[in-house]
């Protein structure tokens, strides 16, 4: 997180759940970072990542620029396909 940051950038997740229940995620996990709860799934669907079954997001990191320009993506197949935290750090690098 602290690498994150010193480059720049920020974290921001997005949950299926509504905000109480994003708050409790939150507390429970001692998070650090946003959480924006989008229970109408809205920003998920923007996105293209919600899952056709399940009705929730699929695991998908996006590194957006300023500019709000998408320069890097992954949209896992399910919860554990997620980059590695270091092909996001050397892509922040890159940008």
């Amino acid at each position: 997180m602290e690498e994150i940051k010193g480059l720049g950038a920020s974290l921001v997740a997005l949950s299926a759940d509504d905000a109480e229940t994003a708050e409790m995620t939150i507390e429970a996990l001692q998070l650090t970072y946003t959480v924006l709860p989008d229970s109408n799934r809205e920003i998920i669907r923007r996105f293209g990542v919600l899952h056709p079954q399940e009705g929730i997001s699929r695991p998908a990191t996006f590194i957006i620029d300023a500019e709000g320009v998408i320069r890097f993506q992954h949209i896992g197949k399910d919860f554990s396909d997620r980059p590695s935290e270091s092909l996001i750090v050397n892509t922040l690098r890159w940008l």
